[in-house]
């Protein structure tokens, strides 16, 4: 197998022979079932939908649920086998607990659990072939056989169906660090090329196997900078991307200031979403600034449905009763300021991707037109003046609405607003 790849879909290939256990096949007869071995570790697969047995949030306590999702390479999704009589234990490998009924029920509906071991048919089960190639997994306590419920999610236990929600298949998971007892880190969430937007919040989590607790801590990395530093489990954090593009993730663990494991480095992608914007404007002059690129910024299609007159800033000046060839203004620029003169009131409806960033230009010489100083915020708010503007780089700052002035008392203006422009003396 290419690289010695564990994938779903991995390329096979021809090479020399080395002797690894990626060169290693085993020849089953057509129409036959495998059957699963004591001591082998699985993922455990869901007919119905593809997904994975997963103890919920990566938890290591008693009585956390078990429930299926995608596979993401994480120890809470591998499962080891024990021999016990006829049947097996099933053990989560992140935890070292084992799957029960609890309370040892037998009615329909519960959902499976772990915990730790303890003597009791309620944690045995019987793994039996079925003639298409899965497996049945029977509680040795109820009699009753472990189903995916109808969310998709929940695993529980009832009556013999013969459906596909009640088979399974156990895929070997070959990690030597198992047999070892290495402790090992890997990145759990999020999974590998998921996309997310600008802004969102991404929880970034770490799968461990540490059977000897020799983990102490884990630093998460993203493009190579360190953002958070885990003294506990479970070892967590969050991450909100400020710009589009693809993004690394890596989990590094430690004990003391020794590095013990490093993950996988994992890709997501970071897009932008649309956003929208809405500007008031009142019959007569108007001064506004736009935070968006629309996909047609020329003046005659953003304005296309508003009686718009003129429009003007120091780049130049567009009028509706001239001739297009003599407007030295053609298109409106995002986060700049405008003076515009309606005929009526209406609203201006856009929609586009937020500009990066608008910061305040200088205006040596006198007087500027400014646009609302955003730094490429989705959602944006109002903003302090104060923020940006100070008597080392402002003189006044005013609009329509009123004035602004360094350590004044009598200012009009306190914030700058999304959608507004201003005049800037400095």
């Amino acid at each position: 197998m290419s690289d010695i790849s564990l994938q779903a879909g991995a390329n096979l290939i021809q090479w020399d022979y080395v002797g690894g256990e990626n060169q290693q096949f085993e020849l089953i007869p057509v129409g036959t079932t495998k059957n699963v071995e004591s001591e082998q570790v699985y993922r455990i697969i869901s007919k119905a939908n593809g997904k994975s047995f997963d103890i919920d949030a990566i938890s290591q306590t008693n009585a956390a649920k078990l429930i299926v999702w995608d596979y993401l390479q994480g120890t809470n999704q591998q499962y080891k086998l024990e021999k016990e009589g006829t049947a097996f234990r099933i053990k989560a490998m992140h935890s070292y607990k084992y799957l029960e009924l609890p309370g040892a029920s037998v009615q329909n509906g519960i959902q499976l659990q772990q915990y730790y071991k303890i003597s009791g048919n309620h944690q045995l089960w019987d793994i039996s072939p079925t003639s298409d190639g899965y497996f049945t997994i029977k509680n040795v306590h109820s009699g009753k056989f472990v189903q995916l419920d109808s969310d998709g999610k929940q695993v529980k236990q009832y009556d013999k169906n013969n459906l596909d929600n009640q088979k399974w298949s156990f895929e070997p998971v070959f990690l030597q660090n198992f047999e070892k007892g290495n402790s090992t880190v890997s990145v759990a969430m999020p999974s590998k090329n998921t996309q997310f937007a600008v802004r969102d919040t991404i929880n970034i989590l770490a799968g461990l196997f540490d059977k000897m607790g020799t983990i102490q801590s884990v630093k998460f990395y993203v493009n190579n900078q360190v953002i958070f530093t885990s003294n506990s489990a479970p070892h967590s954090c969050t991450y909100i991307p400020t710009v589009q593009g693809d993004y690394s993730i890596q989990a590094v663990a430690y004990t003391a200031n020794t590095i013990v494991s490093t993950s996988e480095i994992i890709t997501i992608e970071v897009i932008q979403k649309p956003i929208s914007q809405s500007i008031s404007l009142h019959k007569g002059w108007n001064l506004i600034s736009t935070h968006v690129h629309v996909q047609d910024s020329s003046i005659e299609q953003m304005f296309a449905t508003l009686n718009v007159q003129m429009i003007k800033n120091e780049d130049g000046f567009w009028s509706k009763h001239q001739d297009a060839v003599f407007n030295s203004l053609k298109t409106i620029t995002a986060g700049k300021g405008y003076l515009v003169y309606m005929g009526e009131s209406n609203t201006l409806f856009l929609t586009g991707t937020p500009i990066q960033a608008a910061d305040i230009p200088s205006a040596a010489h006198g007087w500027k037109l400014i646009g609302y100083p955003t730094q490429g915020n989705s959602h944006l708010t109002l903003i302090p003046i104060s923020d940006y503007c100070n008597s080392q780089n402002c003189h006044t700052i005013k609009n329509f609405d009123g004035f602004w002035q360094p350590n004044g008392t009598h200012n009009s203006l306190q914030n700058f607003e999304p959608g507004k422009g201003y005049f800037i003396k400095q």
